[in-house]
């Protein structure tokens, strides 16, 4: 199927179908064309999905009643004459396998709970499901609770997949709802490139009853510890977090609370301080190195003290050096803060 009026494949109130090696490509500019937007379906099994859009890679719960979400592309209204009578259950055994999804602009990996309309979403399940490009205000995972009312999910299984999130705000954010928590959450084995910027390393879970997170991939490395991540959990009843068959460890990363970011440097005279760390673990041991730059050779540094020693000369006025220090925990993880080394004349000191 080529030149999607609306998503390239949909769902609307489908019940004991069965997709096999289907394919989508819509690489125009058309508004809101989806991968696969199943937005109501019972009994759903998908597997094999080659898709090319330019918003979700896949979504369900953009339930289509009477306020009349007509053809997005003017002059096709006339397929859509019956879309007030659309989307009218609950949806439930949707089961997604084997697929890749492409988008060439906004999105998200997986979107899901747009807009029920009071249906339930139910068993949701996915294995071997390929998302990449999608950008903008995205995330790999999006499972909503704030448009419309609530829908209420139940289980929500996640096993064997990737997300290209370079190009997004944040890797997943899955919210149930107070007092109405998704029952059972798993994502196992799943591949995140690391959303852009600060949110590189973002995972927001909230309102579940039971998580489960195992053998988790960021930025191209196997989560061992919770300092891996930018994980954010509220209200989670019983949460298991496994790399293997271990858990993953409960770690923060070390702190570096000196130098700030910039020193005022004099010729001739010495320049001598520490690199201070804190770490909210308590006894873990830490270490610390530095990258000299172009001051290799002339300045030192005692890794053992933390101690940079460096004498600026007559040469050295009104230049700057970028020192890079370093500060591992037992991880082996490494924290980093650049310090900028601006050199004035030693009668500007005063």
């Amino acid at each position: 199927m080529r030149d999607a009026k609306q998503w390239n494949w949909e769902s609307h109130g489908s019940k004991h179908c069965t997709l096999n090696n289907i394919k989508g490509l819509t690489p125009y500019p058309q508004p809101w064309v989806d991968g696969l937007d199943m937005a109501s379906a019972q009994d759903l099994d998908i597997n094999g999905a080659f898709t090319l859009g330019n918003d979700d890679c896949f979504a369900s719960g953009h339930y289509n009643p009477s306020d009349g979400f007509k053809n997005t592309v003017p002059g096709f209204d006339e397929y859509n004459a019956d879309f007030a009578q659309w989307d009218t259950e609950d949806s439930f055994n949707v089961s997604v396998k084997n697929t890749l999804g492409w988008s060439c602009a906004g999105g998200n990996g997986i979107r899901m709970g747009h807009n029920c309309y009071g249906h339930q979403m139910k068993n949701y399940s996915f294995d071997n499901v390929n998302s990449v490009n999608f950008q903008g205000g995205g995330r790999g995972i999006t499972v909503q609770n704030n448009t419309g009312e609530y829908p209420r999910y139940e289980s929500i299984i996640i096993k064997n997949s990737s997300f290209d999130t370079t190009r997004v705000g944040a890797n997943a954010e899955i919210f149930g709802k107070d007092g109405q928590e998704i029952q059972e959450v798993v994502l196992e084995n799943c591949y995140f490139n690391g959303a852009s910027g600060a949110e590189s390393k973002k995972f927001d879970f909230q309102n579940i009853e039971n998580l489960t997170v195992k053998d988790l991939w960021v930025n191209g490395e196997k989560v061992s510890y919770s300092s891996d991540l930018n994980l954010m959990t509220r209200n989670i009843s019983q949460f298991t977090f496994k790399n293997g068959d271990a858990s993953v460890e409960e770690n923060h990363l070390p702190v570096i609370t000196f130098p700030g970011s910039a020193i005022a440097a004099y010729a001739e005279n010495p320049l001598v301080f520490c690199v201070k760390a804190e770490d909210a673990d308590e006894g873990d041991m830490l270490e610390f190195a530095a990258d000299l730059g172009e001051l290799s050779g002339k300045a030192s540094f005692d890794a053992a003290a933390g101690r940079f020693r460096w004498t600026p000369s007559q040469e050295d006025i009104g230049k700057s050096y970028d020192v890079k220090f370093t500060v591992t925990d037992h991880t082996g993880k490494p924290v980093e803060a650049v310090v900028k080394l601006t050199v004035s004349s030693a009668g500007n000191s005063m």
